[in-house]
């Protein structure tokens, strides 16, 4: 059998920049009943708003509350029209100046959203929504100094909160500069102690600057966040990293036992039981389970032809070397896999 050797694998962490919403678990027969009957209001109520719209086509706020409805049912360009209506009644509205952004953004319409911020911006200077929604767009967009500039202007109002300073955090963090990303980032938790993200993007500072710093961030947000994916998963990582072999396995057991359909967290703890344990049954019972989740994983039926391999099970290996080769064309760590078998044994 021959010797073990490091090669090539993916382990990636799994970081959300910005709030995300979801809900989990199954809907019971109760919640699909409400969810229709809150659709057939809304549908009522919209066509009691557009009666009135009827019999007053000059209300601007007839015409906001029902784009309002419109955009929470997804019908978003029924909502940009019915605000743009309500704009041309009342043009300086900051209100719908903001709102019409925001509907503009998830249409992919980034310049209108702009547009309409700026005029906001024009007319009040002072509104913090519409200079931290500009500071926003510019983020993504890569204009990362306009950005600041931006949330400059809130904190010469004495506006910031842990949103701004995430954002400030997030900027330095794109433009390469840790330190400052850090500061903002603390200061986030300063305002917000509930700040998943912060928390999350802390860890991963330290990580990438190899500081063991981020096994102790990681512990903290496991503690406040336990049920929190993006944070189990990245601490299982870290401890990994920074040779807490087995505080890592338990991390990615915990997270399996959450969250069973965790491809990431089944393919991790493979590799950790190849790598650092030498554990091949159980890093083939893992890479079989990623493989029950991600059945076109190339890696993955490299990852354990190799285990195969270095069990001497070599026609296990071979064929799931070649089944690599199937999904990854030319895949060099899986030729290099074939041409070892057929050297050395």
């Amino acid at each position: 059998m021959k010797k073990f050797c490091f090669r090539r694998i993916a382990i990636l962490f799994v970081v959300v920049l910005f709030f995300v919403s979801c809900n989990t678990g199954n809907k019971n027969k109760s919640t699909e009943t409400n969810t229709i009957s809150e659709t057939n209001d809304t549908v009522q109520i919209i066509q009691n708003l557009s009666d009135e719209i009827r019999e007053n086509p000059r209300n601007h706020k007839l015409f906001a509350k029902r784009a309002e409805l419109q955009y929470a049912s997804n019908n978003v360009p029924e909502a940009v029209n019915d605000l743009e209506i309500a704009l041309k009644l009342d043009s300086l509205n900051p209100n719908y100046l903001i709102k019409i952004s925001e509907y503009y953004l998830s249409m992919g319409r980034s310049g209108k959203a702009l547009d309409a911020l700026l005029k906001c911006v024009k007319y009040y200077p002072n509104n913090r929504e519409a200079h931290f929604n500009l500071a926003h767009i510019y983020f993504y967009v890569e204009q990362y100094k306009d950005a600041l500039n931006e949330i400059s202007i809130i904190e010469k109002q004495n506006k910031q909160n842990a949103d701004t300073y995430f954002l400030k955090g997030l900027i330095y963090r794109e433009n390469g500069d840790n330190t400052n990303a850090i500061h903002n980032f603390r200061k986030t938790l300063e305002y917000n102690t509930e700040h998943w993200e912060a928390h999350n993007l802390l860890g991963l500072s330290f990580y990438e600057l190899n500081d063991p710093l981020a096994v102790e961030y990681f512990n903290t947000a496991v503690r406040l966040f336990p049920d929190n994916y993006e944070i189990c998963l990245n601490s299982a990582i870290t401890l990994q990293k920074f040779g807490k072999i087995q505080e890592s396995i338990s991390q990615y057991k915990s997270l399996i036992e959450k969250f069973p359909d965790s491809f990431n967290a089944r393919y991790n703890l493979g590799y950790v039981y190849l790598v650092f344990t030498e554990s091949y049954n159980l890093a083939i019972e893992q890479f079989t389970n990623a493989l029950k989740i991600d059945s076109m994983s190339g890696e993955t039926y490299y990852n354990r032809g190799y285990t195969y391999e270095l069990m001497g099970k070599l026609d296990s290996a071979k064929a799931d070397y070649y089944k690599a080769l199937e999904i990854i064309p030319n895949y060099d760590l899986a030729i290099e896999g074939l041409n070892s078998i057929d050297k050395n044994y």
